[in-house]
């Protein structure tokens, strides 16, 4: 009796050392690399991501480095084509498209709107009308193109051919900029024909009625200035052709 108590003494003390020989083994595998973990694999997706966006950052900076050196060249080459006898027809031609393109700020008669939510809103009450979307502001914006504004800009930002204004939670993003009302918008063009277009729309009349609430200001302005839209720098997000140097 007392042999066999030994014995599997024996057997169990032999067996604790081959579980510890193995979990030492099995861990400095792991520290070593030659055992999957999922620990390992996830350090090593982070390690790639981290990389990359290294990588990532260091050709913005190396494009964006290159757009500066372009745009200096290219406005020390129209200096020297605008001096007296150089090309004047090369610079017409340039100032020409720059001011289709939305490049030069533009000037003359025009309009200024504030559109901005229902003050005081409780959306357990109001419709949800009540706040401005940006079908709101595209549905004005696209009166004013069809009636004959020439520029346009909301919150100090050009609208141009690229520009995409949708909502993004509590606000309204145009380009790159999150917005929040009011919403000032200046238009280039007819200040009575655009103001006659706006005041007759029956969806703004409704909107703007006591029961939804949405406030809307129009001021006729002789002499409203739009900025360019290379002013903020949003041109800069729609580079993709430089390569880096």
């Amino acid at each position: 009796m007392i042999r066999l108590k030994r014995r599997t003494l024996v057997l169990d003390i032999a067996a604790a050392l081959l579980i510890f020989v193995a979990a030492f083994g099995f861990t400095n595998a792991l520290r070593e690399g030659r055992v999957p973990h999922e620990d390992g694999a996830l350090l090593s997706e982070y390690e790639e991501a981290r990389l990359s966006l290294d990588a990532l950052e260091e050709r913005h900076a190396a494009l964006t480095a290159a757009n500066l050196d372009l745009v200096a060249k290219r406005d020390e080459l129209f200096r020297l084509l605008g001096e007296p006898g150089n090309n004047p027809e090369l610079v017409s031609e340039w100032q020409d498209a720059a001011l289709l393109a939305g490049m030069t700020s533009v000037s003359g008669e025009g309009l200024r709107l504030s559109l901005n939510d229902k003050p005081n809103y409780d959306p357990l009450l109001d419709p949800v009308e009540s706040l401005v979307h940006d079908k709101t502001l595209l549905h004005i914006l696209t009166l004013l193109t069809d009636s004959g504004a020439a520029a346009m800009s909301v919150n100090g930002i050009r609208l141009t051919a690229l520009s995409q204004i949708y909502c993004i939670g509590p606000t309204i993003l145009c380009n790159v900029h999150r917005l929040a009302p009011p919403y000032e918008i200046t238009v280039l063009g007819p200040a009575d024909r655009l103001t006659e277009v706006l005041r007759a729309d029956p969806w703004l009349l409704r909107l703007t009625d006591d029961s939804i609430g949405v406030r809307l200001s129009i001021v006729s302005d002789p002499a409203v200035v739009v900025p360019s839209f290379a002013d903020r720098g949003d041109y800069l997000n729609h580079i993709s052709l430089l390569e880096v140097p």
